[in-house]
């Protein structure tokens, strides 16, 4: 990573950004939404994937520190993905390569209040955008 981030500091013209969006070494929520009703049902088991954000941001503040970026603006939100059932989220899960999805008691929730009224089964997954400078000449 601190190969590409170099790479990419290079390719940039002077004064010139780059914008780093990634997830939040946090868990991802678990809801389910029914009109105006939001079911907040837990998280994901996310362990190994806090572990390689916080590496990622590790050799990100690497290269910062080294001199190549500064970072200008920050941001923090939620990205919202909505699925109208739990297998197509779980299916979504599968096809992003999540390390872990959802355990059984999550999954048999969300299936429960999805059976009992129509809604759609919502992941908020914390995610935070930087804009970082290039320090090139």
């Amino acid at each position: 990573m601190v190969h590409a981030l170099r790479r990419i500091h290079g390719s940039l013209r002077p004064e010139g950004v780059l914008l780093d969006l990634h997830p939040e070494p946090k868990r991802t929520g678990v809801e389910v939404w029914q009109g105006d009703l939001i079911h907040r049902l837990g998280h994901l088991d996310q362990e190994e994937d806090i572990s390689d954000i916080l590496e990622a941001r590790a050799r990100l503040d690497l290269v910062e520190s080294d001199g190549w970026y500064v970072t200008e603006r920050q941001r923090f939100f939620d990205l919202l993905s909505h699925f109208p059932s739990t297998g197509a989220w779980l299916d979504y899960l599968a096809l992003e390569g999540y390390s872990s999805g959802g355990s059984a008691e999550l999954i048999a929730s969300a299936d429960e209040l999805l059976a009992a009224d129509s809604g759609e089964v919502v992941i908020r997954e914390p995610i935070r955008a930087s804009v970082l400078r290039s320090t090139r000449p």
